[in-house]
């Protein structure tokens, strides 16, 4: 666990708010220099506890289909693990790749324009991996919301998320267009000359394209993605199966406010929603002791799963 200071936690927070502010912007709002805050900035990324930048796109308005799989191993040691979640990495279409302790031993995260795909990449995974999975869960998710990193916040004013729904029309958009919200998936920090660079067109140019995906809202926000152990905390999914579906939006807007939840997923499948915890080492029994009290009577199952690596994080 690495200690915080109270500037780096405001670099943190700022960070989370809008990751594309330059130093100096950064500089201004947290009472430091601009060198100040490069070299703090330069010191979490070195110690671990940022480990990269990465944009919320809104994928259903591209025309994709956004799905979780959850895999359950049948005993095949640590090299076929690997041996997995290499593949996985490797993939285009899968978005997220995580390890996990719990009921779940891989979770990943997959992006599919039609069903036809998506069952085509399940079938080549199950040729790919034989007799390595003893129970496969997929999950059509419809609608998410990116929380802030509340551990972050003092006030609960300051809270701030962005939705991401399932839609039946979708916006139409050029390969230069591809290729930026690409760049700014695996580095939202990237520097508009280096993207220009690579799409061979001039820096303003890629501002204005930027500012448009913004504003159509297929660029939602762009943040840092923390390393929660570095800090000393949890990282948890909570799957729930819910009994009485008329309670899943009473679930929902109470976690909303919970600020230990950063991230909430609704489903179609034998899951309906997972919620995201980032807790202190030990609070994890406490939160799902007062989530069974408070809303037991209307969950028929619920699995609780620990992320303790992540693999891949677009």
């Amino acid at each position: 666990m690495i200690i915080m200071d109270r500037k780096n936690t405001l670099i943190l927070k700022e960070l989370d708010l809008d990751a594309r502010q330059s130093n100096a912007q950064l500089a201004r709002k947290v009472g430091l220099s601009k060198d100040a805050v490069k070299y703090r900035i330069n010191k979490l990324e070195d110690k671990g506890i940022i480990q990269g930048y990465y944009s919320i796109i809104d994928y259903y308005k591209l025309g994709f289909n956004i799905s979780k799989i959850l895999i359950k191993f049948s005993n095949i040691g640590e090299k076929g693990e690997v041996a997995i979640t290499n593949w996985l990495e490797n993939e285009p279409t899968v978005l997220w790749v995580a390890q996990t302790e719990g009921y779940w031993d891989i979770i990943y995260t997959i992006q599919a324009k039609k069903m036809s795909e998506l069952i085509l990449f399940m079938e080549t995974f199950k040729k790919q991996f034989p007799k390595t999975t003893s129970e496969i869960q997929l999950l059509l998710a419809q609608e998410c919301t990116f929380l802030n990193e509340k551990h972050l916040y003092d006030k609960e004013d300051e809270n701030k998320f962005e939705e991401i729904k399932i839609q039946s029309e979708s916006i139409k958009i050029d390969a230069r267009d591809e290729k930026i919200i690409k760049e700014l998936e695996e580095n939202s920090r990237a520097p508009l000359v280096a993207i220009a660079d690579k799409l061979e067109i001039t820096p303003e140019a890629v501002l204005q394209r930027i500012k448009k995906l913004k504003k159509t809202g297929i660029i939602k926000r762009f943040k840092s993605r923390i390393n929660f152990e570095a800090l000393g905390l949890e990282y948890n999914h909570i799957y729930l199966a819910i009994k009485d579906y008329s309670k899943l939006i009473e679930i929902e807007k109470y976690y909303k406010k919970m600020d230990y939840c950063t991230f909430i997923m609704k489903y179609q499948g034998n899951y309906h929603i997972h919620l995201e915890w980032v807790t202190k080492p030990g609070h994890l029994r406490k939160y799902l002791k007062e989530l069974k009290e408070k809303f037991g009577d209307y969950i028929a199952e619920y699995h609780a799963i620990n992320i303790f690596k992540e693999f891949k994080m677009l």
